[in-house]
């Protein structure tokens, strides 16, 4: 069995990627499809989505906000909305999958 490594995400320490990712479900389940994320949410989810490979594309100009959207499989997923107007799905799996 692996080795449980810790993993921080704004201020807060999760005992493992397992923790995280019950924490995401949980905020992601609070919302409903076309939602945007409290400022709270938002800033947790934006600390999160640093993990992800490439979190400069993603981000772009900058986030305004966050989207709770479905995808192909009717599953919750985010959709980031940019300051110059685009936006782009970003999946927090993949983020955690990549976190430190």
């Amino acid at each position: 069995m692996g080795k449980s490594i810790p993993v921080e995400v704004q201020g807060k320490l999760f005992a493992n990627k397992t923790a995280l990712t019950l924490h995401m479900r949980e905020l992601i389940g609070r919302y409903r499809v076309g939602a945007w994320l409290s400022p709270e949410d938002t800033a947790f989810c934006l600390a999160l989505f640093r993990f992800h490979p490439d979190v400069e594309s993603k981000f772009g100009p900058g986030i305004d906000r966050i989207e709770v959207r479905l995808d192909e499989y009717r599953n919750k997923h985010f959709q980031v909305h940019r300051r110059d107007g685009t936006n782009e799905d970003i999946s927090w799996v993949y983020c955690i999958r990549h976190a430190a």
